[in-house]
């Protein structure tokens, strides 16, 4: 079978005209957005095909009927014999190229004159002054194209708050000022409302302090409508509808089964519920990638480090154990983002390394939690490389400590795990428990496929610290501080509170266990004693 080409990086409809690029058809639902909705907001993370959608609305708008042969617009809106689709003016920022770390101003205003020059052109509108704000001239342009059209414009703005975003580890100040002049230009459409047949802003984050959520009565929020929850991203029927011949390739080549194949793509790359009622979608852009490449990778994590997330978890001294499914947020809670406060859960939602999980039943809350292995894993080595940058990697490496536990050489083990405590002397409050806790968590999360690890493992009757599952051994940990308790206290506590009862019981279960009481001296702030019993 010829190689079909998969469609990395494509964000132009028009490129999918007449080629050999798979294509996810949604346009469908896009049909349905244009015309069931005027002003309309979307957040999605980076790299979830926004800018894909934007260009397929631009060309619905602009009547281009042509792209669309065979695809569901087509069928629900036909061509018909006098005349097809009707042509908007459509006026498309795009903010997502663009700069804005040394030169914000000067860049975005750029980016909004290179647009709206051409449609000035085409209105005869001449701009006598070069200091005319381009928030006047936007409105201008925009009545005069309505009445020369005879028809309401389209407004299309992709990556509305990658201004903000890229200034936001400059600090609130240094923000403001960019701030400021997006809420001037952003504001010009409620007065315009008149002139406008359809626009759309899209975005990772929903930044509150913009005012344009609360300045645009008008502006619908369908970030967590159930209509739109796959509008980006790949769902499990679209992936195996599909990519087929793909899949079969990628099952082939990694010597796995056709059904082994899924349950690895589901479980590295799939997870991402945006409302709470599905469906569940696959990351687009590692999907694709894995598709085309036949390797798994964390092809996400690749494009772009969360440095800006890692700064606010360092700023907020946010206990980064709460990420493993422990979040629990309204949706009011998660759908705005006010930079500079202690609750960081909406970037990190918003951003595409939290999602729902589940819903609670007694209040309708969101269970938050790390969406695949994809981004658990990059995240902990993210942390790992933010915070342990002293450690020699190649003596103290997460791979090695996992040799260690399968090899059964817990002297090696833990001579290792000393390294990594003595190389992060501030990363949390070292004068509690807590913190040695999250540390054993961000290595752990590195570890490798066939094991895992569990923080807090609930019992009837308490949690224990850590639990590492390996395919034939089970370690069970218990962390104290030495001002609080010894290490046979620990083991103690292992025993009285059955953490590692439950294996013990279970007539299948064939690993060796073992319980490790471990305590930590506060003052070298590393490992001071430890203790195994089997």
């Amino acid at each position: 079978m010829k190689r079909r080409k998969m469609p990395i990086s494509i964000q132009t409809f028009s490129e999918f005209y007449n080629s050999e690029y798979v294509y996810v058809d949604k346009t469908g639902i896009m049909h349905e957005l244009a015309n069931d909705s005027k002003v309309v907001f979307l957040s999605r993370p980076r790299r979830f095909g926004k800018s894909l959608m934007q260009s397929t609305l631009k060309a619905y708008f602009q009547g281009k009927q042509e792209l669309f042969k065979g695809l569901e617009a087509d069928k629900l809106e036909p061509f018909k014999e006098d005349g097809g689709w009707q042509e908007h003016v459509v006026f498309h920022f795009d903010f997502s190229s663009g700069d804005y770390v040394h030169d914000a101003l000067n860049v975005l205003h750029g980016e909004i004159v290179r647009c709206i020059e051409p449609i000035e052109k085409w209105c005869g509108i001449t701009v006598t002054d070069a200091k005319t704000p381009y928030n006047v001239r936007f409105a201008n342009v925009v009545k005069a194209a309505a009445e020369k059209s005879g028809k309401g414009v389209v407004i299309l703005i992709d990556e509305y708050d990658k201004p903000m975003l890229q200034r936001l580890e400059k600090g609130e100040k240094d923000q403001e000022v960019v701030r400021t002049r997006l809420r001037g230009f952003y504001s010009t459409l409620k007065p315009l409302d008149p002139y406008i047949r359809f626009a759309m802003l899209t975005g990772v984050t929903r930044f509150s302090q913009l005012s344009i959520f609360s300045d645009l009565n008008q502006l619908k929020d369908i970030s967590f409508d159930k209509k739109y929850a796959a509008i980006c991203g790949i769902t499990q029927s679209e992936l195996e509808t599909n990519f087929k011949p793909e899949l079969e390739q990628l099952a082939e080549e990694n010597s796995l089964t056709y059904e082994e194949t899924l349950t690895k793509l589901r479980d590295k790359y799939d997870g991402y519920d945006f409302t709470g009622t599905g469906p569940k979608v696959y990351n687009p852009f590692s999907t694709i990638n894995v598709l085309d490449d036949k390797t798994f990778k964390d092809y996400w994590f690749q494009t772009g480090t969360p440095t800006m997330l890692l700064n606010e978890i360092r700023r907020t001294k946010f206990d980064v154990l709460n990420f493993d499914e422990n979040v629990v947020r309204s949706e009011s809670e998660i759908k705005e983002y006010r930079p500079g406060t202690k609750d960081i859960i909406p970037l990190f939602f918003q951003s595409g390394y939290l999602t729902i999980k589940s819903v609670r039943v007694r209040d309708g809350k969101f269970n938050l939690g790390f969406p695949n292995g994809e981004v658990k894993n990059g995240f902990a080595e993210s942390l790992a490389g933010y915070f342990f940058e002293d450690v020699d990697r190649d003596e103290a490496s997460a791979t090695k400590l996992i040799d260690d536990l399968y090899d059964e050489n817990l002297n090696n083990f833990f001579d290792r795990l000393s390294a990594f405590y003595l190389a992060i002397p501030h990363l949390l409050n070292n004068k509690e428990e807590k913190h040695y806790q999250t540390i054993f968590y961000v290595i752990f999360s590195m570890l490798a496929a066939d094991s895992s690890i569990k923080v807090e493992e609930h019992t009837s009757i308490g949690s224990s610290d850590a639990v590492i599952e390996l395919p034939d051994k089970i370690y069970v940990f218990e962390f104290k501080l030495d001002k609080n308790a010894t290490v046979d206290d620990a083991l103690q506590q292992i025993e009285t509170k059955g953490y590692a009862a439950k294996y013990e019981k279970d007539p299948s279960e064939t690993r060796k266990i073992y319980k490790i009481g471990v305590v930590f001296d506060h003052k070298t702030r590393t490992i001071g004693e430890w203790k195994v019993t089997d």
